[in-house]
């Protein structure tokens, strides 16, 4: 009797151990990519500000990371900037601008479960089309031009994985052009959805 015990205790932790040791595996941090994509609010900064107000800004994120928690992320981002025509131009004037950036970085992310706070700092570039009209006595006068600007950036946020491929995400990022005769500073503020593949 008691030797059948011992045999049915065995064939138990025999039967467990695999089921445990798979469990511990997927508790395990793997490498994976993201894919997410948002809305929010663009605050101009410094001397910025003396020509933009703030505005809608629209991203989209693309990253990887290893199970260490290093890894990449890439962002695209657009916003239809409220700019403001300078204080020296008395006429009528419309101005229509759209402003593009691409960046790259590498990416630290800590946590690997539900809540995934994550770092990245690069760098990339500012593309904006400008289009003017100024009405004057003598006629509507347009002018468009498109300016390329290098750029440093800083980003931050938090994803909130509540299904097994994705969740919501909450980001901050700070960019701020690094040559050329326009200046770009400001910070991105936004919120949307957030896939693990």
């Amino acid at each position: 009797m008691h030797s059948t015990r011992l045999l049915a205790l065995g064939v138990v932790v025999g039967l467990a151990l695999p089921v445990t040791a798979h469990a511990d595996d997927s508790e395990k941090a793997k490498s994976h990519f993201t894919i997410a994509f948002g809305g929010g609010a663009l605050v101009p900064e410094g001397s910025m500000k003396d020509s933009a107000s703030v505005g809608l800004d629209v991203s989209s994120r693309l990253g990887w990371t290893a199970s260490n928690g290093f890894g990449l992320v890439t962002n695209l981002e657009y916003a239809p900037l409220k700019r403001q025509a300078s204080a020296s131009i008395i006429d009528p004037t419309q101005i229509d601008s759209h402003m593009f950036s691409a960046t790259a970085a590498p990416r630290f992310t800590i946590g690997h479960k539900t809540l995934r706070l994550w770092f990245a700092a690069g760098a990339g570039i500012v593309i904006e089309r400008v289009h003017t009209e100024t009405t004057m006595i003598t006629g509507v006068f347009t002018n468009t031009k498109v300016d390329y600007e290098p750029t440093v950036n800083g980003s931050s946020g938090i994803d909130l994985h509540f299904f097994s491929n994705g969740g919501l995400t909450i980001a901050a990022s700070y960019m701020r052009s690094i040559s050329g005769s326009s200046v770009y500073d400001y910070f991105a503020l936004g919120a949307g959805l957030v896939f693990t593949l």
